[in-house]
């Protein structure tokens, strides 16, 4: 929970950066929204009860998390956050 806050404050420092601390940290919580996704799997499949449903929302979770980073490619954001300040 702390991180996300702190990245939240981070957006009102208008720097370059900024923009691309967000977009390593969106697509590294989609990469644990996917590994959850995973444990999921093998733990519903050991268990022996269905579990498509559960892993297909965690994976559209990761793919969607990770594709939010493109916002900060908009030339709204690049010209909110330059590259010096």
């Amino acid at each position: 929970m702390p991180i996300p806050l702190i990245l939240l404050i981070l957006l009102f420092i208008p720097f370059r950066p900024v923009c691309w601390l967000w977009e390593v940290c969106l697509i590294c919580f989609g990469v644990e929204w996917l590994i959850s996704a995973y444990q999921l799997y093998l733990r519903r499949i050991a268990a022996g009860m269905p579990f498509a449903l559960g892993t297909s929302i965690l994976v559209v979770c990761g793919i969607l998390t990770m594709l939010s980073a493109l916002v900060f490619f908009s030339r709204k954001i690049k010209n909110r956050y330059p590259l010096h300040v």
